[in-house]
């Protein structure tokens, strides 16, 4: 007798605990800590388990697993929402050749990309970032090599009037110094696609 009220006064410890822990779960879902709710709930299912099969059974029956799934299901479709914004936003920034905050975007998305890969969610989180992010490098690599051609192209051009002046006013080696500065641009971008920019015929 004295064991059975012992055994009684545990599981009335344990259905409080378990009560407790739903109960938290339940609120961390309310404001959307889904894996913080999903771990409660993980914790009240031991309780559900440990006394499964046993006269007691019935004070642990609030359907945890249930509670479980849904959570991961909100939760996946928080994610999926917050995934296609990220991509949204990257893509508009790719757009405006924001390419660094592009970027950006893209690697936040790819992280819900890799925590869905090979399950039954993944088809949702399927906009092919990492092909952005190689596009969107490629785009900023274009973009910075056009910035510099362009520099250089305003040197040359600075050069070869400063030489055709020294030519005029009949300075031939100071002209010859400048031309030569100039053409190191021309064997530079010779057989570029920015050729077209260098051909003054140093």
């Amino acid at each position: 007798q004295q064991e059975q009220q012992e055994n009684n006064n545990k599981m009335l410890n344990d259905k409080e605990s378990y009560l407790n822990l739903i109960g938290e779960g339940d609120d961390l879902l309310d404001g959307k800590k889904y894996s913080e709710s999903i771990s409660k709930y993980k914790e009240a299912l031991k309780f559900e388990d440990l006394y499964s099969g046993t006269e007691y059974a019935s004070h642990f029956n609030k359907n945890v697993s249930g509670r479980i799934s849904s959570a991961k299901q909100q939760q996946e479709e928080n994610d999926k929402e917050s995934y296609l914004v990220l991509v949204k936003d990257g893509d508009a920034l790719l757009a405006d050749k924001k390419y660094s905050e592009s970027i950006s975007k893209y690697n936040e998305a790819l992280v819900y990309e890799q925590k869905y890969s090979g399950t039954g969610y993944a088809s949702h989180f399927n906009s092919n970032v990492k092909a952005k992010i190689s596009s969107a490098k490629q785009q900023q690599k274009q973009q910075e090599n056009n910035n510099k051609m362009l520099n250089d192209k305003e040197s040359y051009l600075v050069l070869v009037k400063a030489g055709d002046a020294l030519l005029a006013d009949k300075k031939y080696s100071e002209s010859i110094s400048k031309y030569n500065d100039a053409l190191v641009y021309e064997q530079k971008y010779s057989g570029t696609g920015y050729a077209s920019h260098f051909n003054s015929n140093v």
